[in-house]
């Protein structure tokens, strides 16, 4: 399970991420998280450094995690259809971006 390097857990009613189960998927490139309950992301989720895809849309999230500027290899972002009212600075830092909605 440590090599898994995509992981679809979008529409499943989740209230939270359960950051057990991810924290050791150093190789994890896609993160769905899409049309859950979510309110929030575990700052922890800053230690999947490997992702490259993070679909977050279709929840209830306030804002994002401040950790997300050390997801370099972050290219794609996904949260829209949620409450954030402003994006952290960090994410200013995450030159291989390329789509956010």
């Amino acid at each position: 399970l440590t090599q898994l390097v995509e992981l679809r857990l979008n529409a499943n009613h989740l209230n939270l991420i359960p950051m057990k189960s991810l924290g050791n998927l150093y190789h994890l490139q896609v993160l769905w998280l899409a049309s859950n309950h979510l309110t929030s992301l575990p700052e922890d989720l800053g230690s999947l450094t490997s992702l490259r895809t993070l679909l977050v849309n279709n929840n209830s999230l306030e804002c994002l995690p401040s950790k997300i500027g050390g997801w370099t290899a972050l290219r794609e972002l996904r949260a829209h259809e949620n409450k954030i009212s402003h994006l952290p600075e960090e994410l200013s830092a995450l030159v291989s971006l390329r789509i956010t909605t």
